[in-house]
């Protein structure tokens, strides 16, 4: 089985100790068929008038950034694993899990 983790946070200090966890999880239980993918950050900026009636110029600008990393796991056989993981996440990131099919063995 072949499952992708979608893993997305404001907080970019949050989700890179999440990483450094699964990857040393990994590690102890001897899974070497993972990978992680980031995207590219998404920037959202709001632009907000402090005084709307007679100064135009004054205003203030917010950004809110999104970072997204993708995890592929494969050849999972336990899925205690995943459920581990899925339990000890922050509770500041969202975590989407996608099954596909059956992982391709060549011999």
């Amino acid at each position: 089985m072949i499952f992708k983790l979608k893993i997305k946070s404001i907080d970019s200090i949050s989700i890179k100790l999440y990483l450094l966890f699964l990857k040393s999880f990994f590690k102890r239980q001897k899974l070497n068929s993972f990978s992680f993918y980031s995207f590219p950050i998404k920037r959202k900026r709001i632009t907000l008038l402090k005084s709307p009636h007679v100064n135009k110029k004054a205003r203030s600008q917010f950004e809110m950034k999104l970072y997204t990393f993708l995890l592929t796991i494969k050849e999972i056989k336990n899925f205690n694993l995943i459920k581990y993981i899925i339990i000890n996440k922050p509770k500041n990131l969202k975590l989407t899990l996608k099954c596909i099919g059956k992982a391709n063995k060549k011999l």
